[in-house]
């Protein structure tokens, strides 16, 4: 994901997640709640986003390297597999040829 696409899926969550509830909260509990709530929820989203959204640049090398690495394990997990499965014949035969 992109930073630009981090920093809008971060608005839109954050609209959906805290804003709209907080206002909901507002109006039927009165000013005081829906303040609380609207506190408490955007530092607790602003932690959570920051922690699971790449914002920066050195965040997102390091997603890039990570995505390298679990394709270069894949990669080497599909090879031991094709591997074990490979048909390397039957080792009396070869013992029996040559006799």
């Amino acid at each position: 994901m992109s930073r630009l696409q981090s920093i809008i899926s971060a608005i839109v969550t954050y609209v959906i997640a805290v804003v709209a509830p907080s206002a909901e909260i507002y109006a039927n509990q009165g000013a005081q709640a829906g303040i609380t709530a609207f506190v408490s929820g955007t530092i607790a989203f602003g932690w959570a986003v920051w922690k699971n959204h790449n914002f920066t640049e050195a965040a997102n090398e390091a997603q890039a390297h990570l995505e390298e690495e679990k394709k270069a394990r894949r990669d080497n997990k599909a090879l031991e597999e094709e591997l074990m499965n490979e048909d390397w014949g039957d080792e009396e035969d070869d013992i029996q040829s040559e006799e």
